[in-house]
């Protein structure tokens, strides 16, 4: 019990408490009690690290007390006018993860799975990251430096995740019909094969007289008018 003067008020270090009030002292509890001030008595630690220096002044607010009040390895650290948590200076080991530095407590993709540095050790989550059919187009020079997806569950459609010779965009595949085996042979002799589709199909015999013929705007990518028809239409597998 630390006796301070100030009638039914206390001064604590500095600031007024009312009779009554009970407030934190690092991570002990402290009551105001008829001019009184008492306060519990655990050993404070401190977590691993330094507090970064402040830059400039900041928000004058005190979000915590001590070390902890901070949620893992955040420290209770000076703003330049009040008190919150942030991330240490040297909180914790850097990790190594497939040839790239990362920082304690920093997270990060790997294909589909998310990763975390927690002092030098990496876990990750471990979903099976599928591939889409077809290869990845070869780069023509170096592309622009850009990581726009991890794995080709990054990308939407049918695009695949591909190295464009600097970064990984999503790209069209290629060689997206190698091997497939078509389900029938067709006997028609105006076959053709549609946009985005492997195998071909029959078009309609004879040539159409499409002066006459108002065609439907249509809004897609790839479209194509079919053998026999007057007016384009959307592929039925666009990517």
């Amino acid at each position: 019990m630390s006796p301070v003067s100030g009638g039914r008020s206390c001064f604590y270090k500095g600031e007024m408490r009312m009779d009554g009030e009970t407030f934190k002292e690092r991570c002990n509890e402290c009551t105001c009690n008829d001019g009184h001030v008492s306060c519990t008595e655990k050993a404070c630690g401190s977590k691993p690290g330094r507090c970064p220096r402040p830059t400039g002044i900041a928000i004058c607010v005190k979000t915590c007390t001590d070390d902890s009040s901070c949620h893992g390895r955040r420290k209770c650290c000076s703003n330049g006018c009040g008190h919150t948590c942030v991330l240490p200076e040297n909180g914790g080991n850097h990790c190594y993860h497939k040839g790239q530095k990362r920082m304690d407590g920093e997270t990060f993709k790997d294909r589909c799975n998310t990763c975390t540095c927690n002092n030098g050790h990496i876990s990750c989550t471990e979903m099976a990251c599928g591939s889409k059919p077809g290869r990845c187009p070869r780069p023509t020079g170096i592309g622009i430096c850009v990581e726009l997806c991890t794995d080709d569950s990054s990308c939407h459609g049918r695009r695949k995740c591909c190295s464009n010779g600097c970064g990984h965009t999503c790209e069209r595949p290629v060689g997206i019909c190698d091997g497939m085996a078509c389900p029938q042979v067709l006997r028609c002799p105006n076959q053709y094969t549609p946009p985005g589709q492997c195998c071909p199909v029959c078009g309609p015999i004879g040539k159409p007289d499409c002066s006459k013929i108002a065609c439907t705007l249509r809004h897609c990518v790839g479209q194509y008018t079919p053998p026999g028809q007057c007016c384009p239409v959307c592929p039925r597998n666009t990517y």
